[in-house]
């Protein structure tokens, strides 16, 4: 599992990660106070946390055409869950939540397996 410190060494490993298999993107942030993006297929998402009555909020957020857009998750310990944006379905976002750690990753699918993920 990869743990970025900060957003620079993000980009810096996300970039080996992406040389490397350009299919799939992960990255794992374990601290509220943290920012991550993930960008694949010309679209850049941006996750972040807080703690609300012990669930994980979970932000992404992203831009569509001009507007900015957020989905808001909440999620228990444990909780897995994947989605596709709309008109972005040949990219599959998955978040998963351990304890304070939140791991995210989008991967190159097709439209069949994004509409069986969610």
């Amino acid at each position: 599992m990869l743990r970025f410190a900060s957003l620079a060494a993000a980009t810096a490993i996300g970039t080996l990660l992406f040389l490397n298999d350009p299919g799939t993107r992960v990255v794992t942030i374990d601290q509220p106070s943290e920012r991550a993006d993930l960008h694949h297929d010309g679209v850049g998402v941006a996750m972040r946390y807080h703690f609300v009555d012990g669930q994980m909020e979970v932000i992404a957020s992203f831009q569509d055409g001009r507007a900015n857009k957020e989905i808001i998750l909440r999620m228990d310990d444990g909780e897995s869950l994947s989605f596709a944006l709309p008109g972005h379905d040949g990219s599959l976002y998955s978040f998963t939540r351990r304890g304070d750690a939140l791991t995210a990753q989008v991967k190159t699918t097709s439209f069949s397996e994004a509409a069986r993920a969610g």
